[in-house]
């Protein structure tokens, strides 16, 4: 885990955690960088992303991580802490840690849900074959993903991939199918946000799973969207729902 820092450490802190594909960096444009307030702003490069050349071990060990780095440099209240997709497994982790306080919780395209025996059984073939359309540039399979995310995140998301092991692959898989149903505690319910694209796959399971666990919990699944999609084809709008789940707990006082 290598940790990117933005911002004035006196500032509310605000920890973002990318999907598998996308770069600290890289999210730190999408969404950090385009906050209205002024945060202290911590995004990790995680297992075989960016500065981070080791592979991805596990949701479990980048917890581990990032909590240790965060208590080392005194950091223990975290005013939001984001994750989408894989970043949002390893967030759901984060939180049974004790010694870091989390104000306020968003989850973006969230494994929660185990996925059914098929999706189990292809979902790390899927990925390397992903991978694979990457390494020939495509441009006819590309096509699917550059209408999804765009040309500069698709440019930016094949140039990651390919620096992909399969070893990081196979356990990014295992982090997205296994499912991600860890205890919040009530008070960080009714802080947390979770939402899906409706055309995901982990829209068929998830939220409604979310729903039974997290009772308090804001729940969205929008229509028309596929998997992190609506970060990037509605961003404006998307950045500031985010940043009014910073300024309502920060005025909220909790």
């Amino acid at each position: 885990m290598y940790m990117h820092t933005y911002g004035n450490a006196d500032d509310p802190a605000v920890l973002l955690l990318h999907p598998m594909g996308i770069t600290a960096d890289k999210l730190y444009e999408i969404i950090g960088s385009r906050f209205k307030g002024e945060y202290y702003i911590l995004v990790p490069d995680m297992g075989n992303h960016g500065m981070e050349k080791s592979d991805y071990i596990s949701a479990e060990n980048e917890a581990e991580n990032i909590c240790g780095y965060l208590k080392k440099h005194g950091i223990t209240d975290i005013a939001l802490l984001y994750g989408a997709s894989m970043g949002a497994a390893v967030a759901l982790r984060m939180i049974s840690y004790s010694e870091i306080m989390v104000r306020s919780l968003y989850l973006d395209g969230a494994p929660i849900a185990k996925l059914g025996f098929l999706m189990t059984r292809i979902f790390a073939p899927v990925l390397i074959w992903q991978r694979g359309i990457y390494e020939k540039n495509d441009k006819k399979k590309l096509a699917e993903y550059i209408e999804r995310w765009g040309d500069d995140l698709n440019d930016h998301m094949r140039e990651t991939f390919i620096g992909f092991s399969n070893t990081s692959i196979r356990n990014i898989s295992a982090v997205c199918v296994k499912g991600n149903m860890v205890a919040i505690p009530e008070e960080l319910q009714r802080h947390t946000y979770m939402e899906w694209g409706k055309d995901e796959d982990f829209a068929k399971t998830s939220p409604k799973v979310a729903g039974s666990l997290y009772p308090l919990a804001h729940i969205a699944v929008r229509s028309g969207y596929n998997h992190c999609e609506y970060m990037m084809k509605k961003n404006p709008e998307y950045v500031a729902g985010i940043e009014k789940v910073i300024e309502k707990v920060r005025t909220e006082g909790v």
